[in-house]
């Protein structure tokens, strides 16, 4: 009988052995795969993912990590929208800018120009004042006309008919 009690004893702890070893692997792969998504998980997020969440049900550590890291995942996406946001703002506030210096060009220039004009006035009214001669007054004004405004010849013609007329009214005004 000394065989059949070792054989049941061979038999009892392979069969334990079995049992413990499927039990085993059960655990470790309810320990294992826990990890595995959360790693999956965070590879994902590190390649911009941001949408992805982890999902585990359980409430033990691993479920509380789970927990934790989705509160992570939600946090870096709303931080993410504010700095796009933030960049949008910027980039609107750079044209802002952009269109202010070339307005503040451009009245730059409009100043310029009307004392370019007010200098060309005053030079007239001084000529005219000197007793220039009418015809020497209106030949400055073509000119200034011309190089102001880019009056031809043909417009120049066209003036110079009326020219007695507006010679005669701008001596009159500047004597009166």
């Amino acid at each position: 009988d000394l065989w059949s009690i070792i054989v049941t004893l061979l038999l009892t702890s392979f069969g334990c052995f079995i049992v413990g070893s499927v039990f085993l692997l059960l655990f470790a792969q309810k320990i294992a795969d826990p990890i595995h998504k959360a790693a999956k998980f965070a590879v994902a997020i590190a390649n911009g993912n941001l949408s992805e969440r982890l999902k585990l049900d359980s409430k033990d550590e691993a479920g509380r990590l789970a927990h934790e890291m989705n509160i992570m995942a939600d946090s870096l996406e709303q931080k993410l929208q504010l700095a796009t946001e933030l960049k949008r703002a910027q980039e609107q506030l750079v044209i802002t800018e952009r269109q202010r210096a070339d307005a503040l060009h451009q009245a730059k220039d409009v100043a310029e120009a009307t004392a370019a004009a007010s200098e060309r006035q005053r030079k007239l009214m001084l000529s005219m004042a000197t007793s220039k001669s009418i015809d020497e007054i209106f030949d400055n004004l073509m000119v200034d006309l011309h190089a102001e405004w880019g009056f031809d010849a043909i417009q120049f013609q066209r003036l110079d008919f009326e020219r007695g007329i507006l010679c005669g009214t701008l001596f009159r005004s500047v004597k009166n």
